[in-house]
């Protein structure tokens, strides 16, 4: 008769959401890891999701199966959401955008924008229609990123040519023409 050996995890229990391959380790080795996540006795995190999961080692010795349990812990992932995610500003406008950050290691919470600037909140000169990144990290988690999408109008310019300065009654005139192909309307009171 064999005793059935005893099983002793060495494996961390809390994982963040990455989608990256952990080694998990037990002694007696040689067994087989199964469970939400595990591929070829590797745990990849994000793909047993968030939450609890128990996650199973087993093994034969001398014709005796022994199986026992690791129960571990996996971060909610990271995600970034911006408010307003589209905005429509006139050239020059400047713009402030905010964005929100849920999940991963919140003490540890960054987020970057792709124009340079850190932090929740940030400020956008209006220049040209693109986008503006939100880059959120925590130093473990997978990054998340949001875009917002910044619609610039064209500035509006004109140009006006005036008659010489002519006095009450007599007939002047004024002669405009707007650029970017925007449309001109001419109104004045006159007597």
């Amino acid at each position: 008769v064999d005793t059935l050996p005893k099983i002793v995890f060495s494996s961390p229990t809390y994982f963040c959401n990455k989608d990256s391959s952990f080694e998990l380790t037990a002694k007696p080795m040689g067994g087989m890891w199964s469970g939400p996540g595990i591929q070829n006795s590797l745990l990849n995190p994000k793909l047993a999701k968030s939450g609890n999961h128990r996650l199973y080692y087993s093994l034969n010795i001398n014709a005796c199966p022994a199986k026992d349990s690791l129960q571990v812990a996996i971060e909610s992932p990271l995600a970034v959401q911006i408010s307003p995610n589209i905005d429509s500003a006139c050239f020059g406008d400047i713009l402030t955008l905010e964005a929100l950050v849920k999940g991963g290691l919140i003490a540890n919470h960054e987020l970057k924008w792709s124009h340079g600037q850190l932090g929740n909140k940030t400020y956008f000169t209006a220049k040209q229609t693109g986008e503006l990144i939100a880059i959120a990290r925590d130093g473990c988690s997978d990054p998340s990123t949001d875009t917002a999408t910044i619609l610039v109008h064209p500035r509006i310019w004109a140009k006006a040519v005036v008659s010489d300065t002519v006095g009450r009654g007599q007939k002047g005139w004024a002669y405009v023409t707007l650029g970017n192909g925007n449309p001109v309307e001419r109104n004045w009171a006159h007597d």
